[in-house]
């Protein structure tokens, strides 16, 4: 399949998976991809495979965000001051 249909269609899977029916818009995403993606020529359980491939890498990027959220503390009173700085 074209990359170029990847680009096009997921933004569309964006938004479906957006609807407030799912928790996360699991289900709905999958399904988003495989009604989607089969239209333009690809087999079903590769587009199964990229959605859930699409959403681990998401959960990865928050995780590792996550750690960084956890770990490196700023003081929010500061950075209205516009005093940030490196030193803690």
């Amino acid at each position: 399949t074209n990359f170029f249909y990847y680009l096009m269609l997921l933004p569309i899977v964006w938004l479906i998976s957006m609807i407030p029916i799912t928790l996360n818009g699991l289900g709905l995403r999958e399904s988003a991809f495989v009604f989607l993606f089969v239209s333009v020529g690809m087999n079903k359980e590769a587009a199964v495979s990229i959605s859930i491939l699409v959403f681990l890498l998401a959960v990865i990027q928050g995780l590792l965000g996550s750690i960084f959220f956890i770990f490196d503390k700023v003081d929010i009173k500061s950075i209205k001051r516009g005093s940030l700085s490196d030193d803690k």
